[in-house]
C-alpha cells in the first residue's frame, strides 16, 4: 500500500490483482434491470447499496481485508455502490460527510486512457486540488470528508468503478 499525503490529509493507494470482468458483468446485468440512483452522478448510473448481493462479497471481503491491513484496526464497510459512467458522464464535486473516522473508498473496475481522472480537491482552499488517472484493479481510500470530483469520461466505452464508506473501529 502507498501513502500519499496530500494537503496534508492522507490518501492510501494499492492495486489488486482479481479478475474484474465478473463484477463487470453483474453491474451490467443489475443496472438493466434498476434505474439506480442520482446523487453526484451526472448523466451516468449510480447503483443501490450492493453490500448486501452476494455477486459482491469476495470483492467486499477483499476491501474489507485490505482496509483492516492498512489501519491495523477492525473495519465497518456500510455501503457499497457500482458507477457506470458512458462518454461525457462525470461526478460534480461532493463529499460522503464529515463524520469522524469515516473514510470513502474507489476501487477501479475498468478505466481507459481518457477515461476521467478522479480529482481530489482541497477542503481549506477551492484552487487546490490533484488528479490522479487509475488503472484497473486499482484501489484508493480517503478520508470521507475530502471534496471530490470525476472528470467527463472521453472514451466510447464505460468507465466502471466500485465506491463505498467505512467506519474505522
Amino acid at each position: 500500500m502507498k501513502k500519499i499525503n496530500l494537503f496534508p490529509i492522507e490518501l492510501y493507494i494499492t492495486s489488486i490483482a482479481i479478475d474484474n470482468n465478473l463484477f463487470i458483468k453483474n453491474l451490467y446485468k443489475i443496472k438493466d434491470t434498476s434505474l439506480g440512483v442520482n446523487k453526484s452522478n451526472k448523466g451516468g448510473w449510480q447503483s443501490e447499496d450492493l453490500l448486501y448481493n452476494k455477486d459482491f462479497q469476495f470483492l467486499k471481503e477483499t476491501i474489507l481485508k485490505i482496509a483492516s491491513e492498512t489501519f491495523n484496526t477492525n473495519i465497518n464497510l456500510f455501503n457499497m455502490w457500482g458507477n457506470i459512467s458512458s462518454k461525457y458522464h462525470y461526478n460534480a464535486i461532493h463529499h460522503h460527510g464529515k463524520q469522524p473516522n469515516i473514510w470513502s473508498g474507489v476501487y477501479y473496475l475498468q478505466t481507459f486512457k481518457n477515461s476521467g481522472p478522479i480529482t481530489i480537491h482541497s477542503p481549506w482552499d477551492t484552487d487546490l486540488h490533484k488528479h490522479f488517472n487509475f488503472t484497473p484493479g486499482t484501489l484508493i481510500f480517503f478520508p470521507s470528508s475530502l471534496p471530490h470530483s470525476v472528470d467527463a469520461n472521453m472514451e466510447n466505452q464505460d468507465r466502471i468503478s466500485i465506491a463505498f464508506n467505512f467506519k474505522i473501529a
